[in-house]
């Protein structure tokens, strides 16, 4: 008797397919894995190719910037001729850059061009300022020396009415048989100007006219003074004194006094030098 067989156990129809599905999905992945590691070494590849681009498209943007900073340098030299421009870029930058590098230089070409103009105005500005300032110290200078010309010929023409008067008196009392009364101002005073008082008579003003270099051309200061002390030497002035009217006669023989010891100090003065 036939022992009965066990039943067999079927598959459902789809698990072939199931399995063959897996079969070509196992394929796939292994061909897109084979598929991506090409990928990857093509894009490696690209961005060593990139990377060797923009070195190089770098190293054109660092030789162009250098050789216009060059430029900038010797421009800027010329203008100032002290200023240095020192290299801006010393390491390699990337290319998107160049065009800020350009736009910057040119900046400071235009910047440089400015100074330059505002140099040129300054130094117009300083030129005129120099001609205005040359032609006002002319003027000043001319001025001056009519002022300073002036000067000499009114002191010398006092210089010569002192001596003239001196000399009427002199000349009165020994030719006319009437003698003019003298008072304190008829008296020649060594002043350049008339004194009203004997306040008015100083050393400064005695000294300024009797050293004047408008008048005695020839004589030195020590024959002035000694000239003059002649003059007006108590025992020589005595006799002038004696017509001077009896009211002034104190007054003149103080003004004298003052005359008398201004004369000996500048004569002790110029002695003290020698």
């Amino acid at each position: 008797m036939d022992s009965p067989r066990s039943p067999r156990t079927e598959q459902p129809p789809w698990t072939h397919v199931a399995q063959t599905y897996a079969w070509v999905l196992d394929q796939s992945f292994a061909e897109m894995a084979r598929k991506n590691d090409e990928t990857v070494r093509w894009i490696m590849e690209q961005q060593r190719r990139d990377m060797f681009h923009a070195m190089d498209a770098t190293r054109e943007a660092m030789a162009f910037v250098q050789s216009v900073a060059a430029g900038v340098q010797a421009e800027m030299e010329a203008a100032t001729g002290a200023y240095r421009f020192e290299e801006i870029w010393t390491t390699p930058m990337p290319a998107r850059w160049r065009q800020e590098a350009e736009e910057t230089v040119q900046e400071e070409l235009r910047r440089l061009q400015q100074a330059r103009q505002n140099t040129e105005r300054c130094r117009k500005a300083y030129e005129r300022r120099k001609t205005e300032e040359e032609d006002m110290e002319r003027r000043r200078s001319e001025i001056l020396q009519r002022s300073k010309e002036k000067r000499q010929q009114t002191e010398k023409q006092l210089w010569e009415a002192y001596e003239s008067r001196w000399a009427a008196i002199s000349g009165s009392s020994s030719t006319r048989k009437h003698i003019d009364q003298l008072n304190f101002r008829s008296i020649p005073w060594p002043m350049f100007g008339q004194p009203d008082s004997v306040e008015d008579i100083t050393p400064a003003r005695i000294a300024l006219f009797v050293l004047s270099t408008s008048h005695s051309e020839g004589q030195s200061r020590k024959e002035r003074i000694k000239a003059a002390l002649r003059r007006w030497h108590p025992d020589r002035f005595g006799r002038w004194l004696a017509r001077v009217d009896e009211h002034d006669r104190r007054k003149v023989e103080e003004g004298a006094g003052t005359v008398v010891r201004c004369l000996n100090d500048l004569l002790q003065r110029d002695n003290d030098k020698v």
